[in-house]
């Protein structure tokens, strides 16, 4: 992530695109100081983008889906090992594979939102182009209220359905 922050600001300055001084949120955030950086970027809203500082934003919202990549595959391998069988949310309840990562045409599907929609949350582009999709949705058989879980289902690319028309 560092080379990414180098490339877009000039952190030996610590100045953002308009010369203001840096917030530092990546670095804030990398020391573990994450609800103080979420909060000053909810203040911000929508207005993150023309404040000179979207691509440290940007950052922040990268990192925090490298975080969240890791935790997704931790979560699925411990399911996986305690017998939990992950499986479409119906009655045939066929396999599925719990985690796709991203795929090579994330970046394309993160432009075409952009274009198609406007300002797309940084997060969900972050998501998108790091963790890629997760359908925790399945059973255990010793677990008896699994089947009535709320689980963890964010599926941005659509990977399970690769018959699918692309329309970007």
């Amino acid at each position: 992530m560092a080379v990414l922050a180098e490339r877009h600001m000039d952190r030996s300055s610590g100045t953002g695109i308009e010369g203001m001084p840096s917030p530092n949120w990546f670095e804030r955030y990398s020391e573990g100081r994450r609800a103080e950086v979420w909060r000053e970027l909810r203040q911000l809203g929508v207005g993150i983008r023309d404040s000179g500082f979207a691509a440290e934003a940007q950052l922040v919202c990268d990192e925090m889906a490298g975080r969240a990549r890791r935790n997704v595959d931790v979560i699925v391998e411990r399911l996986s090992d305690a017998g939990y069988r992950f499986h479409t949310n119906d009655d045939a309840q066929e396999p599925v594979v719990p985690h796709v990562p991203p795929t090579a045409d994330a970046p394309m599907l993160a432009a075409w939102l952009e274009e198609q929609f406007g300002a797309v949350p940084m997060t969900l582009l972050s998501w998108l182009r790091i963790v890629g999709d997760v359908w925790l949705v399945g059973t255990h058989p010793e677990w008896l209220t699994t089947a009535s879980a709320d689980p963890l289902v964010i599926e941005i690319e659509g990977s399970r359905y690769s018959d699918s028309p692309r329309i970007y």
